[in-house]
């Protein structure tokens, strides 16, 4: 069906299962280009993993895929590139939440966003709705 295993552990909030699946993503001998393809896990709508975490308010989910890939060694790209993905027409990943009324997921995702020591043209990437407008706390 054109599924990967890691987009259903991400909907049906497997924890445990995504942990496992990233911590062995990343510590493997991979290029980054394959680890990023791996963990983006993009649907057939252009959407992602994270897509469907933040859609279904998986809040817990949310947050243990962006530590994983922010803590990660990957490049400050890659980091955006797997943070920001967008479905066709736009949508922005943060957008799901936002639309589902899950503040959790949101705030899970804000925060770490905040926090992250990406430089801060990369923050405000990952912080703009499909228009480009940002989204605030």
């Amino acid at each position: 069906d054109g599924i990967s295993g890691l987009i259903v552990a991400l909907y049906c909030d497997h924890v445990e299962a995504v942990k496992v699946f990233i911590d062995a993503v990343l510590k493997s001998d991979f290029q980054d280009t394959d680890k990023v393809a791996l963990l983006s896990a993009i649907m057939p709508d252009g959407g992602s993993g994270l897509h469907i975490a933040l859609e279904n308010g998986h809040a817990e989910m949310v947050k243990v895929f962006i530590d994983a890939v922010l803590k990660s060694d990957l490049k400050s790209t890659d980091k955006v590139a797997l943070l920001s993905v967008r479905r066709d027409g736009g949508v922005f990943v943060l957008q799901e939440a936002l639309e589902n009324g899950h503040a959790e997921a949101v705030k899970v995702f804000i925060d770490a966003v905040y926090k992250s020591r990406l430089y801060v043209l990369y923050k405000l990437t990952l912080l703009q709705d499909k228009n480009g407008n940002l989204i605030s706390q």
